[in-house]
């Protein structure tokens, strides 16, 4: 275990299978749990989280480690982050260290701008439910046939038409004015004065993917107030780009077999698909589609379906997305909603059963860029067959699975009419100048496990030693008896194999010895040796073979730089160390056989 007591307590209370499938889907794989990597594109079932030893390892992409480094990486966070998000899911204080005093402030601060969001949810949803003040919006919502069930599992809230109403509230609470600027929800006059943001709306709370409120949506009472929908604007805790609307709640509704969001751009529209039963739907935030969007979605599942407005912009927004989707090797698919209506709109007047009807006829990318494609171009025009196979073969540079890719070109050669080879010639012609270092070969599936080799700048078998450690003390013993530190050329885990040689407690837990391997290839290294169990007898066989690799090993370098040595003396004429290179030369070749 570690040296740190709080950092034991926090690893040990926070369970890596519970914290895993709270970011994607697990499913049961005998004494294992398995499921597609949200590490990298190729999506394949390849990631396994070990209960036993609370570990995880990804066979595809190599990244493996404990509760710590899973936070770490899928989080982007730092060592001191993850530990903080982890204490606070299972309510540990940590204690302040050292003297940055700007530091602890910063924390603080945070931490009231979240306590602030949260209070002001809890304001917002006592006004709705209040009843006189919530009539008029609850009588909006009631008209528009939205159940009452499905807005007090969003939280859905009322902002009255007081210019200081939340402003009071949270003053009364002790906040600053500074704060509550900071916080988004308090804006201030010309005379600087402050007055609340939102006056006279629905107001839909924002929650991370953790369940935090960080920020607010308001939907205007009367199509007569202008804007429509006021969202907060971007705060400390709140970056539009990088949250999605109702994911707290789609995550827990994914179906592994599926492996799906509904993708709309309302908070109405994701209500709407929610109470219609299509649990796993999410929003985007009044912004286009991002990276970063589809990062934090691939976290969670293989596909999107994106449900948009049946109209020219909702259409735009659906080829934008696209490239987003495709640059981050998500597959999507695209739902064609009627001119004119919304997901809101369509599902209120048609029904679930006239919706899961457009499902079934969804888009994948091919036919619905081709389609938008030959509605603004002619193909039996010269010009615009040219426009047309140049602009699918640019959304295509973006495809990451090759497989993939070989199947529309070939889908568009029989089109367009078009031989499929000079399409080939064509696409890897736009490759070359788009990404000049990118693989062309299509025709190849890419090998996943090869796609990521940590072990390139590791010697597996003093790794594989090094891993032994965590199977008790008689493997700790033999280490110690038979190696030291010098002995390993790898000087991470030669710094490991003096790490065990100190440890005096006659056990050496696997989190344990991840902290002290520093490098990403490392630390993934040594969890994919240490996932697997091998019984006693197959553990001393690979002690056994790992010992005598380490030892030819050595004796092989050694001899090559004695024949290095015997060449330098025999240029310059020196005999004497010619023979003695020479007696040492042949010791060593003896050394060697006996191995």
């Amino acid at each position: 275990m570690s040296n740190d007591p709080v950092v034991n307590q926090v690893a040990q209370l926070n369970d890596i299978v519970e914290i895993v499938s709270g970011y994607i889907p697990l499913k049961k794989a005998g004494r294992h749990f398995k499921a597609c990597c949200p590490f990298h594109p190729e999506k394949t079932p390849s990631f396994m989280v070990n209960s036993e030893r609370q570990i995880f390892h990804c066979f595809g992409c190599g990244a493996g480690g404990d509760v710590f480094s899973f936070v770490m990486k899928i989080e982007n966070a730092s060592f001191p982050e993850a530990l903080q998000k982890l204490a606070d899911r299972v309510h540990v204080i940590l204690p302040k260290r050292g003297t940055d005093r700007e530091g602890q402030e910063g924390k603080s601060r945070k931490e009231k701008l979240y306590e602030i969001a949260e209070l002001a949810a809890q304001f917002y949803a006592r006004n709705y439910n209040d009843p006189t003040i919530g009539a008029v919006a609850r009588g909006y919502m009631g008209q528009r046939g939205f159940d009452s069930q499905v807005l007090e599992q969003y939280r859905v809230g009322y902002a009255t038409d007081g210019w200081q109403s939340l402003t009071d509230y949270l003053s009364k609470k002790g906040y600053s004015q500074e704060l509550l600027y900071a916080s988004g929800l308090i804006s201030k006059n010309r005379d600087g004065r402050p007055f609340d943001l939102f006056r006279k709306r629905v107001i839909f709370p924002i929650l991370s993917a953790q369940g935090r409120v960080i920020a607010f949506g308001g939907r205007a009472l009367s199509n007569a107030d202008t804007p429509k929908y006021l969202n907060s604007p971007e705060s400390e805790i709140f970056k539009k780009r990088d949250e999605l609307y109702g994911l707290n709640q789609a995550k827990k509704h994914v179906d592994p077999d599926k492996s799906q969001f509904f993708v709309c751009e309302g908070y109405l529209d994701l209500i709407r698909l929610v109470q219609s039963g299509f649990l796993n739907s999410v929003a985007t935030l009044g912004t286009a589609l991002t990276v970063d969007h589809c990062r934090l979605m691939r976290r969670y599942v293989m596909e999107a379906v994106l449900v948009y407005d049946g109209d020219r912009a909702g259409e735009s927004a659906s080829i934008r997305g696209i490239d987003v989707f495709l640059e981050e090797g998500m597959n999507v698919k695209l739902l064609s909603l009627p001119a004119g209506l919304d997901p809101d709109d369509f599902l209120k007047e048609k029904g679930r059963g006239s919706f899961e009807g457009l499902l079934s006829k969804a888009q994948d990318i091919f036919e619905f860029k081709l389609a938008h494609l030959l509605k603004r171009f002619n193909p039996k025009d010269t010009v615009g067959l040219v426009r047309i196979s140049n602009e699918f073969l640019e959304m295509l540079a973006k495809v990451k699975n090759s497989v993939l890719v070989d199947r529309y070109l070939k889908r568009l050669g029989g089109v367009l009419g078009i031989d499929e080879n000079s399409l080939k010639k064509e696409f890897l012609k736009l490759q070359s100048k788009s990404s000049p270092d990118r693989e062309k070969d299509w025709g190849k599936t890419r090998d996943i496990k090869n796609s990521s080799k940590p072990q390139a700048k590791f010697l597996t078998h003093e790794w594989t030693l090094i891993s032994l450690a965590i199977r008790g003390k008689k493997f700790i013993d033999l280490l110690l008896k038979n190696l030291e530190a010098q002995d390993f050329q790898d000087q991470e885990a030669g710094a490991v194999f003096k790490y065990i040689s100190g440890n005096r407690s006659g056990t050496i837990a696997l989190g344990e010895l991840l902290e002290q391997v520093r490098s990403e290839a490392g630390r993934s290294l040594l969890s994919n040796l240490a996932f697997f169990d091998l019984s006693e007898e197959e553990n001393e066989i690979a002690f056994e073979d790992c010992v005598f690799k380490m030892k030819n090993q050595s004796c092989a370098d050694e001899l090559s730089s004695l024949l290095s040595k015997m060449k330098q003396a025999e240029a310059s004429g020196e005999e004497e160390k010619v023979s003695e290179y020479l007696r040492q030369y042949q010791t060593l070749v003896v050394k060697k056989k006996s191995l």
